[in-house]
Order: C-alpha cells, then sequence, then structure tokens
C-alpha cells in the first residue's frame, strides 16, 4: 500500500528527471531542471508550455510546428494532448495520495478496534489497497506515454535545431582505412573521394540525430545521447559507403576495392571507414571559436 511513495516525483515517473512542480494554490507552477537533464532549455519550455500553459519562445515555437507540420500535425492538438495527459495524472496522483490516508486512517482504526470488528476492518483494507495498485499502474502508464510522446518530440527538435547532447552521452570517432597511402596514390582521386565521404558521413547524421561536434582530416567526431542511436548510425554509415559512386580510380587502391563473402555479398566498396564508440558524462563546454558544444576528459581520450 506504500508504493506511491516510490513513483518519481512529477509527471515524468519513467525518467525521474524532474522534482515536483510547487507551490500551493495562486503560486503557478515551477520547474526545476535535474543535475543531468538533457536539453534543459528546450526541455523546460515544452514542460511548462504543458503544465502552466506559459508560451513557447519563437524559435522553439517555430521547431515544434515545423517538425510537426512534416507529419500532418497541430502544435495545439499534439501539445494539448499531452496538457489533458498530464492533468489526469495529476488526478491520479491526488487520489492516490487520498487513498493512502484513508489507509493510514483504517489502520489506527484496526489497531484500536475490538476483535469482533476486525474482519470488516481487513475487507475494507483490502479493497482499499486494491483500488490503490490499479490507480498507480494506470498512473505509471501514462506517465511513460507522456514521456515517449516528449522524447520523440525532441528528438525531432533536434534534428531541426541542432541541440547538443549533455551529460551522459555516446562518442563516436570515425577514421578512413589507409588513408594516408590513397593520398599518397592519387591526391585528385582521394580528394573527390573524401568530398563524397563527408557528404555521406553529414547525411547520415542528419537522419539518425546525431551531433557533429568536429572534423579532422578524414575523421568525425560525433556525439548522441543514445547509446542504441549511435550503433545505428554508425551501422547505416557502412551501408550507406556501399552505395556512393566512388571515382572508378579509387577501387586500385586496396583499401578502396570491391571485396564480397564466399556467398558473394558485398562487405566493401569504396573508402572503408571504421567507427569507435564510447559512453560516459564527459566534460561539456563550447568551443570559443567555433561556439559548437565540444568535450573533454577521460571517457573522450579511451
Amino acid at each position: 500500500g506504500r508504493r506511491a511513495s516510490r513513483i518519481s516525483s512529477g509527471i515524468f515517473g519513467t525518467w525521474d528527471k524532474f522534482e515536483q512542480y510547487g507551490g500551493g494554490q495562486g503560486e503557478g507552477l515551477r520547474v526545476r531542471k535535474a543535475k543531468n537533464l538533457k536539453d534543459g532549455e528546450f526541455f523546460e519550455q515544452l514542460v511548462r508550455y504543458i503544465v502552466a500553459g506559459e508560451p513557447l519562445s519563437e524559435e522553439m515555437d517555430a521547431a515544434v510546428r515545423g517538425v510537426l507540420d512534416k507529419d500532418g500535425r497541430s502544435l495545439d492538438s499534439v501539445l494539448g494532448s499531452l496538457r489533458e495527459q498530464h492533468r489526469r495524472s495529476v488526478a491520479a496522483k491526488e487520489e492516490i495520495a487520498r487513498k493512502e490516508e484513508e489507509l493510514a486512517m483504517l489502520n489506527a482504526k484496526f489497531k484500536s478496534t475490538r476483535v469482533g470488528e476486525l474482519r470488516g476492518l481487513f475487507d475494507d483494507l483490502e479493497r482499499t489497497n486494491a483500488e490503490l495498485r490499479q490507480q498507480m499502474t494506470e498512473l505509471e502508464t501514462q506517465n511513460a506515454a507522456i514521456a515517449d510522446q516528449l522524447s520523440s518530440i525532441m528528438d525531432q527538435i533536434r534534428k531541426v535545431v541542432g541541440v547538443p547532447p549533455v551529460g551522459h552521452v555516446t562518442l563516436c570517432f570515425s577514421d578512413v582505412q589507409g588513408s594516408t597511402s590513397q593520398w599518397e596514390m592519387h591526391s585528385e582521386v582521394m580528394e573527390k573521394a573524401l568530398a563524397l565521404h563527408n557528404e555521406a558521413i553529414r547525411r547520415c547524421i542528419d537522419s539518425m540525430g546525431g551531433y557533429e561536434v568536429k572534423t579532422e582530416g578524414d575523421a568525425f567526431m560525433v556525439a548522441f545521447d543514445s547509446p542504441l542511436q549511435a550503433v545505428k548510425w554508425a551501422l547505416v554509415v557502412q551501408d550507406t559507403l556501399l552505395e556512393v559512386d566512388w571515382p572508378p580510380e579509387a577501387y586500385l587502391h586496396a583499401d578502396a576495392a570491391e571485396e564480397t563473402d564466399a556467398d558473394g555479398r558485398l562487405l566493401w566498396r569504396g573508402l572503408r571507414v571504421r567507427i569507435g564508440l564510447h559512453c560516459g558524462e564527459p566534460t561539456c563546454r563550447p568551443d570559443a571559436i567555433t561556439g559548437r558544444m565540444d568535450y573533454f576528459g577521460k571517457m573522450v581520450n579511451k
């Protein structure tokens, strides 16, 4: 009967990213970001819009409407639906709190009553406990649905406005195999091939919601807030490189030649790219010159 005390604070039970919305009647609502909140400014604006009806900034409003318009959905209908789900979640939590108070009163009465009255009280306790468990299950389901929808919207917004991931991130480092000898063998061909390589890598970054940190030579540093998304990106890159229309002369080098397996399936074709991934919580700091987010610390150098 005390499981409600373990429900994650705020409306996001599955994410545990926000603390309780505070203040009594007339004081309004406030949102306090957790220390590891990703995309804090954009995410907080969405929550304030849903919970308190506060208007979005012009940049955020344009980004959200641009994403939803592509899917044929309206901003008011999507976020209005989320606001209604949140209202039901709050109402469910209030009902849970009332049931807990009722349980406490029944327990107190249970301890002070006579033995002959215990069975009726026990039945009341069982019934109230069953109702409480059902309501908590419904609340958790509603919170999970809200979290999933907000996560989907934030992923799409990140693709539009290029929000860099912070907190726990997955960093990806790519490198062209044998690039030095290929430059020495035919620099003009390699120049064309590298341009095609860069275009393919960036197209994959955009499609998978990654954040291009920087490049160095033929190497890319890319950040994701999801390890799974980072792995998907690495696989998509390999498939995409097989479809690039490389200069015919590029295949003359051993590290760019076509290669198939025993069953004739294509394994390599054109520039071969190695990709390493690592997860952790680096120091996040914008570059003083480019203004883009950069990452530092032990997890970056491993």
